[in-house]
């Protein structure tokens, strides 16, 4: 919802149901555990570049 609606962390985690700070939370842990899990899908790949 922030990155593709342009909502605000508030906008977002109230539309959730979720208290403000747990959106902040999110928006900074999210980016980390995504790179992760396309890391794990793609181990010939550390980048998570390329990967078919």
């Amino acid at each position: 919802m922030h990155y593709g609606m342009g909502f605000t962390a508030a906008e977002a985690a109230e539309v959730m149901g979720n208290q403000e700070s747990t959106g902040r939370s999110q928006l900074r842990t999210g980016p980390r555990r995504l790179t992760t899990l396309l890391k794990l899908r793609c181990p010939e790949h550390p980048d998570g570049k390329n990967c078919s």
